[in-house]
């Protein structure tokens, strides 16, 4: 089972959903907050350019990190 770091900003609801979601599967994963852990231009870092919504998450594979995408792209992979 891939941990997930779901990257969030402050009163993001798409945020809570998807921290929600991986807590009902039982999946662990670690929450980063704009202005507390990262910053903006760190974005592009994370994401690719033109992912410009939050949450952005991304897994833990194999001890890299490796972007999945937003809400959408995490329904997807855990089959919800």
């Amino acid at each position: 089972m891939n941990k997930y770091i779901v990257y969030s900003k402050e009163n993001c609801s798409a945020c809570l959903e998807a921290k929600a979601l991986l807590e009902s599967k039982g999946i662990p994963f670690e929450v980063k907050t704009l202005g507390v852990d990262f910053g903006l231009l760190d974005m592009y870092k994370i994401a690719p350019k033109n992912h410009r919504t939050f949450p952005m998450i991304s897994a833990i594979e194999d001890g890299e990190e490796v972007y999945v995408g937003g809400n959408v792209k995490l329904r997807e992979l855990l089959g919800v």
